[in-house]
């Protein structure tokens, strides 16, 4: 990839937001949120030293169920420490981000709360219980609060999910004033909870957690769901954006062990429907094993502006947007990679907004710790713009049969895109003796190629197809645009498309004479009237080892002239090929238990 095809960063600036007072210190987990009264809120939390009255420490058969070390929950989680306070912070922006002032402060009795924000300068936050019942778990629930006074007072106005984990990563408020709130579900962990320690895998367990998002339509008073998505991909700090009339798209990044995937819900009268699951290709590294956990650099947290282009961040990765819906992801030069637990916002102006904080998961004091934002617009231009593929299978002059011919139609922005090549793959379903071909069609090595005409068609002849005399011996192909170095055209695929190699023609099923299935041969009537002894004949082939030469055919056809009348039937419906003196049977006819 030529760097010259890449995205650029417009009017950066890096903001810091806060410090805290005695250095080093504790702050992080910021939140980004817009109120859609022009101003921006942030909220994180702050851990500072004073004197704790509420300190409760922690039970040891807590530290050993949240399975992390006993010095990070003693300094890091809220009300286990004598000597440390915790408070999340409460911040204004009225200027897209470039100065802030400080609403309010709140002593929490958790650590991680995610915001959202109202015209009336009212917030919302969610806790998403991560613990079992303990003296700072209160339940094992999702909790929503309300706030009227920029943080300072809260009030407890809905819980959901009681007897389950979920860790909300996300908390988001659509166009229409819906709330949606997502993150992975898992089963309750402690003593006396569904398993014993949160890293505890049951026995015949394939995901440890399930993701999913819920609903409110009244400001988070009341909640719908769980909806889930991703179904059997380990998903935790997935992002999502809104799409215009009301739809979700869901993007997994590869900062977690879980593949990297996107996934399209559509809202409908009855409920919330999933389109299939994706895959993500350029951005998401694969081997031929599957996917990299923790490389790549599509983002954990996602903002879409007002043409389609997503953009988003990942901790310690470059920036980067994607033209089609997350299918591609390209790097935007100019910006630092982006700091810890970023969160993505687009302003009103066209601006991206990314707030974070520096560090990681640290302790209290180990390293130089506060908020910043960083604000940038994209130029995009000169990413490749977004390629398709349209595959069809075409039909003989008289519009009366199926062929074993494919187009491959390749355009970008509806337009065709002439003159280039295309690859298409294809795999049997079956292998000979009837045994499943493993393989998908996409690592397949059988590989044409065509060159795109001036509709952008590139045409694929299989004439070996052709040659099959079995009805379900079925294939599979899938056309691939790997395009050249510096190309204005991105990478793309087709549809997998299933073909049955024999196809009926329109008012005359029972076209051919001779055809094979399940290892038996189909003949029509009229060949039957002709061939009367064919059935003797192939019966008293030797069935562990059929395939004969010209003499033993001969002997059990009675004449020369009948067996080369017999061979040739076969040879011309292709069920019997000529090699090395000796007339061999397609495969398919071989029984199972035939070496």
């Amino acid at each position: 990839m030529c760097r010259s095809a890449l995205a650029h960063a417009v009017d950066f600036k890096e903001t810091p937001v806060y410090y805290p007072d005695v250095r080093p210190g504790y702050v992080g987990w910021a939140n980004l949120f817009q109120f859609g009264n022009g101003d921006i809120g942030a909220a994180f939390q702050e851990i500072r030293r004073g004197e704790n009255p509420d300190c409760t420490p922690p039970p040891l058969e807590y530290v050993e169920a949240v399975g992390i070390p006993y010095t990070f929950v003693n300094v890091c989680e809220p009300l286990t420490n004598p000597d440390m306070v915790s408070e999340f912070v409460h911040m204004i922006s009225s200027d897209g981000g470039r100065t802030w002032r400080l609403t309010g402060r709140r002593r929490v009795r958790r650590r991680h709360y995610w915001y959202v924000g109202f015209p009336d300068g009212k917030t919302v936050r969610l806790y998403g219980g991560t613990g079992y019942q303990n003296p700072h778990c209160d339940s094992t629930c999702a909790t929503v609060e309300e706030s009227p006074d920029g943080g300072n007072t809260w009030t407890r106005i809905a819980h959901f999910l009681e007897g389950y984990y979920v860790n909300m990563f996300k908390f988001r408020k659509l166009s229409d004033g819906r709330l949606i709130a997502a993150g992975p579900i898992r089963p309750s962990w402690g003593p006396g909870e569904k398993i014993v320690n949160r890293h505890v895998i049951a026995p015949g367990q394939i995901e440890s957690m399930e993701a999913a998002f819920f609903v409110s339509e009244d400001q988070g008073h009341s909640w719908t769901g769980p909806h889930y998505v991703f179904p059997g991909i380990t998903a935790w700090e997935f992002d999502f954006v809104e799409l215009p009339g009301g739809d979700l798209l869901f993007i997994n990044s590869t900062i977690q062990h879980g593949r990297a995937a996107r996934q399209i819900v559509r809202r409908t009268a009855t409920g919330y429907v999933n389109d299939p699951l994706m895959t993500i290709n350029r951005g998401a590294p694969q081997t031929a094993e599957g996917w990299i956990a923790g490389d790549g650099i599509v983002p954990e947290t996602v903002a879409i502006t007002s043409d389609g282009l997503l953009v988003g961040a990942l901790r310690g990765r470059p920036y980067a947007c994607s033209k089609d819906l997350g299918e591609n992801w390209y790097e935007i030069e100019g910006p630092p990679v982006s700091p810890y637990q970023p969160m993505c916002d687009l302003l009103p102006d066209g601006s991206v907004i990314n707030i974070w904080h520096e560090g990681s998961d640290n302790s209290f004091g180990e390293q130089d710790m506060f908020i910043g934002v960083h604000r940038f617009r994209v130029d995009a231009s000169n990413v490749p713009e977004p390629t398709r593929l349209a595959l069809r299978r075409e039909m003989s002059d008289s519009r009366d049969q199926y062929l074993n011919v494919f187009s491959a139609t390749l355009t970008s922005s509806g337009e065709p895109v002439t003159g280039e090549t295309v690859e298409l793959r294809t795999s049997p379903v079956w292998l000979p003796n009837r045994r499943a071909n493993p393989t998908d069609v996409s690592e397949s090595d059988d590989v044409r190629t065509a060159v795109t005409d001036e509709r952008g068609i590139a045409l694929f002849k299989l004439h070996d197809k052709d040659r099959i005399p079995d009805l379900h011996a079925g294939y599979w192909v899938m056309p691939r645009y790997v395009p050249p170095d510096c190309s204005p055209y991105a990478a793309c695929v087709g549809e997998k498309y299933f073909a049955y190699p024999i196809t009926p023609m329109r008012n005359r099923p029972a076209h051919l004479d001779v055809c094979m299935e399940h290892g038996n041969i189909l003949i029509t009537p009229q060949v039957a009237e002709l061939f009367p002894d064919l059935a003797r004949v192939t019966a008293a082939l030797d069935p562990h080892d059929p395939d004969q030469p010209r003499d033993a055919w001969v002997h059990l056809a009675g004449s020369e002239q009948r067996a080369d009348e017999i061979l040739d039937l076969f040879m011309r419906h292709h069920l019997l090929r000529l090699e090395g003196g000796v007339y061999r049977w397609y495969r398919w006819v071989v029984r199972d238990d035939m070496p």
